[in-house]
């Protein structure tokens, strides 16, 4: 969805408003209130980044909004547009993705190691000698 000229400032607002309707609003299936760990559970987020987004210091990835919508079955306005559940269905997930594993082949890393990156360290210990090989590898 493009939310052409739509500052972030509007959508963080909207996020605020919406939660805060939620916190005072919406219980727990006891009765008792939603905690901001409740909301931040149902959200699949931190309570921490819950907070982020009611003090509009970040705004929510779009699987915060699909798993707000769907949970309270909720619409949020930005730049005059409502959308809700069916706007993002079938597209975003559920819950963050996690970044894909990658795994260098160990040999062609080696092969990349300059002087600088590979220390060795030797030490008799008795009638031993202890080897120890550093390499430091790139992030």
């Amino acid at each position: 969805m493009a939310l052409d000229g739509t500052t972030q400032a509007e959508i963080r607002a909207e996020v605020r408003k919406k939660l805060l309707w939620i916190k005072a609003t919406k219980k727990q299936e006891n009765g008792k209130r939603l905690t901001n760990q409740g909301i931040a559970d149902l959200l699949g987020v931190s309570r921490q980044a819950l907070d982020l987004y009611v003090n509009m210091k970040t705004t929510p990835r779009p699987y915060v909004l699909y798993n707000a919508c769907k949970t309270w079955n909720i619409e949020f306005e930005i730049a005059g547009r409502k959308f809700g559940i069916t706007d993002f269905e079938p597209v975003v997930p559920m819950e963050p993705r996690s970044p894909e594993p990658f795994q260098e082949n160990l040999l062609s890393a080696l092969a990349g190691l300059g002087q600088e990156d590979v220390k060795i360290e030797m030490k008799p210990i008795g009638s031993s000698l202890e080897v120890k090989v550093l390499i430091r590898f790139a992030s």
